[in-house]
């Protein structure tokens, strides 16, 4: 939303032009009548610009206990608000007693979203104050002759009323106000809400953690907005770019079946095998003149699509794909999955799928980790270098060199790439290092909490074991389809 200009405005367009009853509205006042106090000494303007400055700090402090409260706000208490201002932040301190630390770990969130605007931290207590020095120039200052007509005084008490109205105006309109309220957050980030909460860990881990969960949880989410892709826990209405749809089912019956027969269900982009959860784009917008054509159309996974509808042309962040790139991307996809087995599948193909095969048993050898996954029960403690055996594979998963042009070989791929990203994200989240060194569930929960220990080493133990399955059933196929058999170590 383009940001209007306060300056310069007449009386006449302050009372009529861009009228809101909301914080933004009222400060959008406040600032144009300081403008104009400013422009022609106008005392009757630097009142108006109080008083709208202060309703502008009682609705901010209003919206802030409303997001805080998650929109849970009794009636009892939103009585206590009215006529009340000044027990608006003590309001925000009983009804949210971690309100500050519920900010911190919003912004962190949102720091791991470049798409998403800046979010803003007010302090309540700091915004008391501010509505506390406007109030000051509604009340008596003293004889006219040493107040309102006394330029001095004058200029002293607009710059005041300045540097309180114009901080307060550049931070509203550069951002956003939002709060993760606990009860909306995935459960996956509500664990790492709760060790922020309490102290266990600060807002670098916890934003180290959640970038952990990213992978997972933007899959998870994708078709639920960029918000969402945070993790789930911004709990907004998705909003798709002009013209798209939230499926591909503007496009014909024939261009959607050749469009997933040439990818062979594979996004275009990052090369994933998808499935079922893939969807189709259009290149060229159809609000900007796009059609429902075969080459207007790329196959997309829910990851990459939700980057296309995420961008914001108004906020720029990164470099945007263009058509012809997306068409570029497409088109190389489709020629490499029309040469993939059962059209010319050759013994080059062959031996680039041995080479990436023999580099997976290398980076993740059977008797290293994947027999001690098989075999451990994670009701007890183990070496934290499964981390970093853990990571080694992930940190590949996305460099095209460790594809297979099989296309059947690199959806097992995948799918075990996937799998090692929940598990790892679920390690991370439900163990904590021990005195002793070693990683483990915390094993006072078995006394504390049984039913949690249990849940958790279940949940870990499954993992371990379909990630295994996985490694195993990938093992079996290419050993068949590439005619090798690598020592699994």
């Amino acid at each position: 939303m383009k940001i209007p200009s306060y300056i310069g405005r007449s009386a006449d367009e302050i009372r009529r032009e861009n009228v809101s009853f909301d914080s933004v509205g009222y400060l959008f006042r406040a600032v144009s009548w300081l403008d104009m106090a400013d422009r022609e000494s106008n005392w009757p303007a630097l009142l108006y610009s109080c008083i709208e400055g202060r309703y502008g700090i009682e609705y901010l402090l209003f919206e802030e206990l409303v997001i805080g409260t998650g929109a849970r706000l009794s009636r009892p208490d939103y009585e206590k608000c009215l006529r009340e201002p000044t027990k608006l932040s003590k309001l925000i301190d009983r009804l949210i007693p971690d309100y500050t630390k519920l900010q911190q770990f919003t912004s962190a969130v949102i720091s791991l979203a470049p798409t998403l605007p800046p979010h803003i931290q007010w302090k309540p207590k700091e915004l008391k104050k501010d509505w506390g020095r406007l109030s000051e120039y509604l009340h008596w200052c003293g004889h006219r002759l040493d107040s309102a007509e006394n330029s001095e005084w004058k200029c002293s008490a607009i710059a005041d009323v300045r540097a309180v109205l114009i901080p307060i105006w550049e931070t509203i309109t550069r951002g956003h106000s939002m709060c993760l309220h606990p009860s909306d957050m995935t459960p996956e980030i509500q664990q790492v809400w709760e060790d922020f909460k309490n102290g266990k860990v600060d807002v670098e881990t916890a934003k180290f953690r959640m970038n952990l969960l990213k992978p997972l949880l933007t899959a998870k989410y994708a078709q639920q907005g960029a918000a969402h892709r945070l993790g789930g826990t911004l709990r907004a209405p998705s909003r798709l770019s002009a013209g798209d749809s939230p499926t591909h089912m503007t496009f014909t019956t024939t261009v959607r079946e050749d469009v997933l027969v040439g990818c062979g269900r594979h996004c275009c982009l990052c090369h994933k095998f998808c499935g079922l959860k893939i969807e189709l784009h259009h290149i060229v917008q159809k609000a900007d003149g796009g059609d429902d054509s075969f080459d207007n159309c790329i196959p997309l996974c829910f990851d990459c699509h939700a980057d296309m509808r995420s961008y914001d042309h108004k906020h720029p962040k990164g470099t945007k794909y263009t058509p012809a790139e997306l068409k570029r991307h497409r088109d190389n996809w489709y020629s490499k999955v029309s040469s993939s087995p059962g059209s010319t599948y050759n013994n080059q193909s062959l031996e680039l799928d041995r080479a990436v095969f023999l580099a997976i048993i290398k980076l993740l050898p059977y008797s290293k980790l994947i027999r001690f996954l098989e075999q451990h029960d994670f009701g007890a403690s183990f070496s934290p270098g499964i981390f970093e055996e853990l990571d080694k594979v992930v940190r590949v998963s996305d460099d095209p060199a460790h594809e297979f042009i099989d296309s059947d070989l690199e959806g097992m791929r995948a799918k075990l790439v996937d799998d090692i990203a929940k598990f790892a994200e679920y390690l991370s989240t439900h163990t904590w290092r021990t005195p002793s060194g070693n990683q483990s569930v915390p094993p006072e929960w078995e006394d504390q909490q049984h039913e949690r220990f249990l849940e958790v080493t279940k949940a870990l133990n499954a993992l371990s074991t379909a990630l295994a399955n996985d490694y195993r059933t990938l093992f079996r196929e290419a050993r068949k389809r590439l005619s090798v058999n690598p020592d699994m170590g």
